[in-house]
């Protein structure tokens, strides 16, 4: 096993699993993953399935239902042009993709789980396409840069604003700046989902991260990237604020798959 068969492993795992949305009956980790390389014809090494069961989780319903955003932030479906606000569901067995994988691993595997019972999460569409949810995959790969913000923090993307409400439960954080390109984001973030928070100290503008930045007249001491879908979409802009060279502590969702698709595609 090499580390390029193991990235068509794991790129063909992540396809199914997003495409299909596979269920399965819970029994343990090992017979799970049996079940799914079974059904979809899988012909997988030995040593790499065993790694996939080893990492293979079952969640507790706790990680959303006691997820702060989901506890707190409540709305009932809501359509604004192109974009609904509304609730997404596991089904119960339903496989998952939880993180990112570690792609600068010698070997790759995607991150699988389920959920032992059906649940509902937050999930903004675009077009009657998911944009933002707030799922494992986004409280897995938010968790760091949640635990490192502090002070002014500058948030570029807004989302369904769970990175800000997040950190605006932090003491140390003294401020939280969004800066988002989409009106509509704005207007839903701004009437549904702050009037929700305890504390008001979010401020919001509709602008262009990039011209914003190019353009800084604020001082701050954090900000989170946040304004791209995915690796392919996301390196150009990811390569050209971290060359910026910020004067302050910048983090990205998902760098590090954003640098490995760079060295790979982009040959940076």
């Amino acid at each position: 096993m090499n580390k390029e068969k193991s990235l068509e492993y794991t790129s063909l795992i992540t396809t199914i699993i997003n495409n299909e949305n596979p269920v399965f009956s819970i029994t343990n980790e090992k017979k799970m993953i049996d079940s799914f390389l079974k059904q979809y014809k899988l012909d997988i090494d030995y040593l790499y399935k065993k790694e996939l069961i080893k990492q293979f989780k079952i969640f507790d319903s706790n990680l959303l239902k006691k997820n702060p955003y989901i506890q707190n932030i409540q709305f009932k479906d809501i359509h604004f042009n192109d974009y609904t606000l509304t609730h997404s569901s596991y089904h119960k067995g339903e496989l998952l993709l939880y993180d990112m994988p570690n792609l600068k691993d010698e070997i790759v595997y995607p991150k699988l789980g389920c959920f032992q019972e059906e649940l509902s999460f937050p999930t903004l569409y675009e077009d009657n396409i998911p944009w933002m949810s707030v799922c494992p995959s986004e409280i897995y790969s938010m968790q760091e840069s949640i635990e490192q913000a502090h002070g002014k923090v500058l948030v570029l993307g807004c989302g369904l604003g769970y990175f800000p409400y997040m950190i605006s439960l932090k003491e140390e954080v003294e401020s939280i700046h969004i800066v988002e390109c989409s009106k509509e984001v704005i207007t839903l973030f701004n009437e549904y989902i702050y009037p929700q928070f305890n504390r008001k100290i979010v401020t919001i503008e509709k602008n262009d991260a990039i011209d914003y930045l190019e353009n800084l007249k604020e001082s701050y001491d954090y900000c989170f990237v946040d304004i791209w879908e995915g690796m392919e979409d996301g390196y150009p802009s990811y390569n050209k604020i971290k060359n910026m060279n910020l004067p302050f502590q910048t983090d990205y969702w998902i760098r590090e798959a954003l640098e490995f698709y760079g060295e790979q595609i982009w040959n940076t």
